[in-house]
């Protein structure tokens, strides 16, 4: 009898002992919570406005701890596939505009013509540079004979910072030039590129739609532009409301504006080309721009576009 009174009593207290271990937990789980969300609260209402200067410094600072910091993040939320299914795309002659550290080179296709890499942010671009470096040297040690070559080139695009280097694929050298300068006037003449690249940019642009002006200028008839972008959601609103109470906050850590309306902006972009309101050019030849294939993902924050450059008014 005592066996089983002490048997019946032991087990109360491991009842009771678990019981106040769930509520300690509870209790823990909800204080954690709300120090985080009181933190957060007061970080947001007192963010101050960023400039476009102070995110560009932003930029440099990030650079070379960057790719670290979002390679888990991009793998486990599909990002890398997506940049994968955009690059695709690419074809000929390709300008990739806000290139940061280069997170595209891994997908571009085989057997490019020539690849023009282009950012403001020296840092960033210095990275992308070692990065198809690294890439180089390796097939080297896995090639029996070199099938890439480093070249400091002396191409001079308006007085921008230029460097070159080659990519190599399949026995076909690629040309890599790196340019130093702002996206929103693009030092190369009209009609330059069969392919114009831009991912997770026109959130950082100064001025977006200048950027895709200047975008849709340098491709050729028949070339695409091909965007992968994220922005305010029009689909689920309080992810809109978050990523813009976020905004500041997120502007002075990353340097991005990530509640950008995309889809208005791109929209608005190709109508402004079309109707020739932004430029000074002739468009009586009638090249324009249309959206040959769209699609958005992440609750209607990730989009992508391909815009092609066409002469048949009838697109």
């Amino acid at each position: 009898c005592l066996c089983l009174c002490l048997c019946i009593l032991s087990e109360k207290m491991v009842k009771v002992s678990m019981r106040s271990v769930l509520k300690f937990s509870g209790f823990a789980a909800a204080y954690v919570a709300g120090m985080y969300g009181t933190m957060l609260y007061i970080q947001t209402e007192n963010a101050e406005n960023v400039s476009n200067e102070e995110r560009c410094d932003t930029w440099n600072k990030i650079a070379d701890t960057y790719d670290k910091e979002i390679e888990e993040t991009e793998r486990s939320t599909g990002v890398l596939g997506k940049r994968a299914e955009v690059m695709a795309h690419a074809f000929g002659d390709v300008l990739e505009v806000g290139v940061g550290t280069g997170r595209n080179l891994p997908f571009y296709p085989r057997g490019l013509n020539t690849l023009t890499l282009l950012d403001r942010s020296e840092g960033m671009l210095q990275v992308a540079r070692e990065s198809v470096e690294t890439y180089v040297s390796s097939q080297e040690k896995s090639a029996s004979k070199a099938l890439y070559s480093i070249d400091g080139g002396s191409n001079n695009w308006s007085g921008n910072k230029v460097e070159q280097t080659a990519l190599s694929v399949d026995h076909k050298v690629t040309p890599v030039t790196f340019i130093a300068t702002a996206s929103e006037s693009l030092p190369f003449p009209d009609s330059s590129f069969n392919a114009v690249v831009d991912t997770f940019g026109l959130c950082s642009y100064d001025d977006p739609n200048s950027t895709l002006q200047e975008m849709f200028r340098v491709t050729r008839p028949g070339g695409k532009i091909l965007l992968l972008e994220h922005g305010m959601s029009h689909s689920v609103k309080p992810m809109t409301w978050y990523l813009s109470w976020r905004a500041k906050c997120h502007a002075k850590s990353w340097g991005c504006w990530w509640n950008r309306d995309i889809k208005g902006i791109v929209e608005d972009a190709i109508e402004n080309y079309n109707n020739n309101t932004n430029d000074s050019r002739d468009n009586s030849d009638g090249q324009h721009m249309f959206i040959s294939d769209s699609s958005i993902y992440h609750m209607g924050t990730g989009y992508i576009y391909v815009v092609e450059k066409s002469y048949n008014q009838d697109k």
